[in-house]
């Protein structure tokens, strides 16, 4: 350990034995040590908490800026050391951010804050009792602080989080948000979330926050919002080339910026995002490793097999097991493109002894290799051209396949009609997209597979943006009384959130 540690060690648990006179100050060196934390930047970040920590030991802002980077480096790198130092941290900055003052606005904002890691590493450790028990700690928190403190800033950003994460909650935990006297509402949540980042962006003295506002505000509009609609918040973010230049080496802006313009199926604009992954791939295998498997992604929706280096690069960097199936998966994936049918059954092979991550995408990668079904070449490309946005090669290559006569079995043919209304609905053709997602729910809806109830919620997007809210409702129960086993979590989290806007 270098002595730049040591220091810095040492004068944390000055910090922490000095608690008594404990204070929160968020100043400046506490704005540019959180600043550095969420861009990934350990060593700046490092560098002005160890200035407050010489300068103002007791201020409690530095026990929760050290519990944030550990939530973060638990969240980006997996690691099981990031976790144990939040469980350890976590303890201490409860205790300090307690015996402030009641007077203090920062105080249950950092309690509620806290509360809500809390329950994000919970979710992750599956023990999902226990993080919606957090969530109401963290909700009744801040809703506390909104009533002492209306005009305090930052609330918003946690509140809104807290609104659409509870408001999202998939069916089966329902009975346990009822016991708890819980409940969340997605549009409110969306409008806290936008205020956040509207104030933040123009705020001199809430700007450090602004990168976290808009990172938690994409991830949640991309999972819970009607993604048929284009959002002009997010647009601005990641288009604009002030934000662009001023961000260029945030890893974590990049990352948000990225992740928008995927799901977006916007792949040009995500390559061209990721350039740090090739100009400093050290930095990020290091800081941030799952931007090689985003990278990973936008290679192979282009077809590129060049993708296998960076899902193997995250594999070997990425110490626990969240993406590494989903990433041998992708491997396979572009083996059997590339006409080497053993090679797509070797990874296949592996991901049977590779334990399943948190995500659908692994569960989904786990459930291929164990069936043993090999996908259908023509159907492969065209879903990963379709995910890449490139819509005219995607349906050329259905056509290709439906041409040779090549979808045979019953799951093949399902899924040839659910890629044609995909790829009309993204194109803007929905008549067509109508039919053909009609289609696929009349012939998969007592099927297993995942595509009526994703039909289904593509209708549901339409019909609500169209004002058609009796059909969106209808499409939107019906996923929720759908039994498939693939994508089912993030698709019913997307019908709830779905029916938690109409209600509204």
């Amino acid at each position: 350990m270098n002595n730049k540690l040591i220091a810095f060690f040492i004068l944390t648990l000055i910090a922490h034995f000095n608690k008594a006179y404990a204070i929160i100050d968020f100043n400046e060196n506490c704005k540019k040590s959180f600043e550095y934390t969420i861009a990934l930047d350990h060593v700046k970040s490092i560098e002005y908490l160890s200035k407050e920590i010489a300068a103002n030991p007791n201020n409690s802002a530095i026990s929760y800026i050290k519990t944030y980077e550990a939530f973060l480096n638990y969240i980006t790198n997996g690691n099981q050391k990031s976790l144990d130092d939040f469980d350890d941290i976590k303890e201490i900055a409860i205790d300090n951010i307690s015996d402030e003052s009641d007077d203090n606005p920062y105080k249950l904002y950092l309690l509620a804050d806290i509360y809500l890691q809390e329950s994000i590493i919970s979710s992750l450790r599956k023990s999902y009792i226990s993080a919606i028990y957090q969530y109401k700690k963290s909700y009744g928190i801040i809703n506390d602080n909104i009533e002492k403190f209306p005009n305090f800033i930052p609330n918003y950003k946690t509140h809104g989080i807290n609104q659409v994460a509870i408001g999202s909650i998939p069916k089966n935990y329902g009975w346990a948000l009822n016991m708890l006297g819980i409940s969340g509402d997605v549009s409110e949540g969306f409008i806290n979330l936008e205020k956040s980042v509207s104030y933040t962006k123009d705020n001199d003295e809430y700007n450090y926050l602004f990168i976290e506002s808009i990172l938690v505000y994409t991830f949640l509009y991309d999972n819970f919002s009607n993604q048929s609609i284009k959002n002009k918040i997010l647009e601005d973010a990641y288009n604009n080339d002030d934000f662009v230049e001023k961000y260029k080496n945030n890893l974590m802006y990049i990352f948000a910026r990225t992740s928008y313009f995927l799901h977006n199926k916007q792949n040009d604009k995500a390559i061209k995002s990721l350039e740090i992954v090739k100009t400093n791939p050290t930095r990020v295998s290091n800081d941030f490793c799952f931007l090689n498997y985003q990278y990973g992604l936008c290679l192979i929706y282009k077809l590129d097999f060049s993708s296998s280096k960076y899902f193997t690069t995250y594999i070997k960097n990425y110490p626990a097991n969240n993406y590494k199936a989903a990433s041998h998966q992708k491997i396979a994936w572009a083996k059997l493109l590339s006409d080497n049918l053993n090679r797509y059954k070797a990874e296949m092979v592996i991901i049977k002894d590779v334990e399943a991550g948190f995500y659908d995408s692994d569960k989904q990668a786990k459930k291929e290799a164990n069936s043993e079904d090999i996908p259908n070449v023509h159907l492969l490309k065209s879903r990963m051209l379709f995910d890449g946005g490139y819509y005219d090669k995607a349906i050329k290559e259905l056509q290709n396949g439906q041409n040779l006569n090549n979808y045979t079995s019953d799951r093949n043919k399902i899924e040839y009609i659910y890629r044609l209304g995909r790829i009309y609905d993204e194109s803007d053709h929905f008549d067509n997209a109508e039919k053909y997602y009609l289609q696929t729910i009349e012939k998969a809806r007592d099927k297993k597979y995942f595509y009526a109830a994703k039909s289904a919620l593509q209708l549901g997007y339409r019909y609500e943006e169209m004002g058609k809210l009796d059909k969106a409702k209808e499409m939107y129960e019906l996923i929720l009384k759908l039994d498939f086993d693939e994508y089912q979590n993030g698709i019913t989290q997307k019908a709830k959130a779905g029916l938690s806007r109409i209600k509204n």
